[in-house]
């Protein structure tokens, strides 16, 4: 990302540029291309084209900070770590908390592995995971939504819950409705999280109130 920029500019043209080989990505860096690639990945789906562009910001601005999350846990997982870190093993924190003593460890802990635990212990597939996202962002009842978004966007979720049902009952058989019941708790455990990581946000303004944050993450709180 070539500027700190908010929603509206990067969805409009992206500011992103190749990165040069001497350049190393920090946190706040790789949170930023995590924000952009999963905008671009919301963008992809055919109800997109359904929507006013009124009405595709508050889908976007509801949506983006929730699947960045939930795909930064997904590429640990299916790396096999345990705790969501950035690619090349950066930490999902800014590099500067470990300039200060008064952050939690455990509740740390909590934010980069609640959510992997969950794919680890249902051991989800890369369809179900897909599924599984497509059901969290296709959430209806955002703030700003007009009704007819309301209603693509409730016929979309319906279509992939119908999917995610329909593949559990096929691969799970017996065990079909309590494996479509957990999937459908992640959306729980994603809510948890982002709950946890907005008080240590707030933390960040507390302790350390010069700490740099890109716009598109604190429009996300």
């Amino acid at each position: 990302m070539t500027d700190d920029v908010g929603l509206e500019e990067v969805v409009d043209c992206g500011y992103v540029k190749k990165r040069d080989k001497d350049v190393i990505f920090t946190s706040h860096d790789w949170v930023l291309m995590e924000i952009y690639t999963n905008i671009q990945f919301i963008k992809g789906f055919h109800l997109v084209n359904l929507l006013s562009s009124n009405d595709l910001m508050y889908f976007l601005k509801n949506s983006y900070f929730k699947c960045a999350i939930y795909f930064i846990a997904v590429r640990s997982y299916l790396e096999n770590v345990e705790s969501m870190t950035f690619p090349f093993n950066v930490d999902v924190f800014p590099e500067e908390i470990s300039q200060v003593s008064s952050y939690n460890p455990i509740l740390l802990n909590r934010v980069r592995c609640r959510l992997i635990s969950k794919f680890i212990d249902f051991r989800l597939t890369q369809e179900e995971l897909l599924l599984s996202v497509a059901i969290i962002f296709c959430d209806p009842y955002a703030s700003g939504l007009s009704k007819d978004a309301q209603n693509v966007i409730s016929q979309y979720q319906n279509i992939y819950t119908s999917t995610l049902m329909r593949l559990c009952f096929q691969t799970k058989q017996n065990s079909g409705p309590e494996r479509f019941a957990n999937i459908l708790s992640l959306s729980q455990t994603l809510t948890k999280t982002i709950e946890e990581l907005s008080y240590v946000v707030e933390l960040f303004k507390l302790h350390q109130p010069g700490l740099p944050m890109r716009k598109l993450v604190k429009d996300s709180f």
